[in-house]
């Protein structure tokens, strides 16, 4: 699967990185597990504008109001970064270059980590551009998000 690392360390600077420079289409929050079977959002982001603040945790907000507060109690990992298709399916086969020139041009890009047991997914227009930020002693990629050129 299309799917690219990127360091937890980096996870918020890469989120806003997204947001300043991508066009933000669907803000997405559901149940990872059955702690928390009742929380489900489902928002479009068109003609909106998706932020969050790093405070005591971190909170989404959609034009200003508040959507979500996640208190950061159970994170782990970094965000993964997804291409899809135009039918919004993950790209196949496996490229291990996102930069690669065989890639198929990716309809969307997908955010996706899982925070305090929630599946957090954003979706973005078309392709976000990413560059390599380190390569871990077990070999392992992982990526940073950069300005479209």
């Amino acid at each position: 699967m299309t799917q690219y690392l990127m360091k937890k360390e980096s996870d918020f600077k890469n989120l806003q990185m997204a947001l300043d420079n991508y066009k933000a289409t669907r803000f997405h929050i559901s149940p990872f597990s059955l702690g928390h079977e009742k929380t489900l959002i489902t928002e479009s982001l068109e003609n909106k504008n998706l932020s969050f603040v790093r405070e005591r945790g971190v909170t989404f907000f959609i034009n200003n109001i508040e959507i979500i507060k996640l208190p950061l109690k159970n994170y782990s990992g970094g965000f993964k970064l997804e291409y899809r298709d135009e039918k919004d399916r993950r790209i196949y086969p496996y490229y291990t270059d996102p930069n690669d020139s065989e890639m198929p041009s990716p309809a969307s890009s997908l955010f996706r980590h899982v925070l305090d047991d929630l599946l957090l997914e954003i979706y973005f227009e078309g392709k976000i551009k990413l560059e390599l930020e380190e390569i871990n002693r077990i070999n392992q990629d992982y990526w940073k998000i950069t300005k479209p050129e």
